[in-house]
């Protein structure tokens, strides 16, 4: 019974006997000649720290998992065994250690014949519904096509365009003339080769030139082949040739257009017109004359673009 008694005390009192590892790492810091600074610089912690792990002050320290961290750095530091020393910090704390039993993981079932079917058909059906998506997708994103006009529709219509295009470079009653006339006679013939549009205008002015019936607008536009005298006897108006194709455009300050196309190389424009005129030049270089009102005409530099505007006769 007194044996037992003995035990008892012994065991009670071993708590207080157990030796503080912040004793340990005290005895090793003075052993190797390092001060509390010194130490504390290498753990990255503070003076406090230190101080408060060697006294066994450890309720001082942020809880006891960070203060098992610092006395094992401190045992590497002074080369001492850090696990040995966490266990004694341990103890001197009262904090029980024990092996938590490894759990076995039970044994995954495979799923049985159904859950394999109802996965497959889980699975061609959403394939289906992507490749529906995709398809209505991509029906949505293509542009609606226009229905095809019958062949008489087609043909009305391409006369229309042809009659809007005599409209801006023909005189104003050379175009209603033209407006008016049955769409049987402007069909062009099937088996005739396009022809060329300048051509088709030298047509035109000749057609309607003896016709005196209706008045004449006051700017007219003129194509031919070029000649050694102006076509103007009086010299009124422009007169410009070119020696290699070139994109011109002449407008009356109103904003009229009164020529807009290309002039092959060699071709002459002649417009008898009063007024100043707007010229754009598509390319200054293919111009070899140009007169306005007589008087010959100096072009400003080229741009970078060879593009060249100007006004004339202000």
């Amino acid at each position: 019974m007194s044996s037992e008694r003995h035990d008892a005390a012994a065991d009670m009192a071993e708590p207080n006997t157990l030796r503080n590892p912040g004793e340990t790492l005290r005895e090793a810091r003075e052993a190797r000649g390092l001060s509390i600074a010194e130490v504390a610089q290498e753990l990255k912690i503070s003076r406090q720290a230190v101080e408060h792990i060697e006294a066994g002050r450890f309720d001082r320290l942020p809880g006891d998992t960070f203060t098992r961290g610092y006395i094992r750095s401190y045992a590497r530091l002074m080369g001492l065994d850090p696990n040995r020393l966490a266990v004694e910090f341990d103890r001197h704390r009262g904090i029980e250690v024990r092996e938590r039993p490894v759990s076995s993981i039970a044994r995954v079932k495979m799923p049985n014949g159904s859950g394999r079917s109802i996965m497959r058909w889980s699975t061609l059906l959403i394939v289906l519904v992507l490749m529906a998506s995709a398809w209505w997708w991509y029906e949505a994103g293509r542009p609606v096509s226009e229905p095809l006009l019958p062949m008489e529709e087609l043909e009305s219509e391409l006369l229309l365009d042809d009659v809007e295009v005599d409209a801006m470079t023909l005189p104003e009653a050379i175009a209603k003339q033209t407006e008016a006339l049955p769409a049987d006679l402007l069909a062009p013939e099937p088996e005739a080769p396009a022809a060329d549009p300048l051509a088709t205008e030298a047509a035109a002015d000749a057609s309607v030139a003896p016709q005196e019936t209706t008045p004449v607008a006051d700017a007219q536009t003129e194509l031919a082949a070029p000649v050694e005298e102006p076509a103007t006897a009086e010299g009124r108006g422009l007169q410009l040739s070119v020696a290699a194709d070139c994109w011109v455009q002449v407008s009356a300050v109103d904003g009229r257009v009164l020529h807009s196309g290309l002039l092959r190389d060699g071709q002459a424009l002649n417009i008898d017109h009063d007024g100043a005129l707007n010229l754009v030049i598509g390319d200054r270089s293919a111009v070899t004359t140009i007169r306005f009102q007589g008087n010959p005409v100096t072009l400003p530099p080229q741009s970078q673009s060879g593009v060249v505007r100007l006004r004339l006769g202000e």
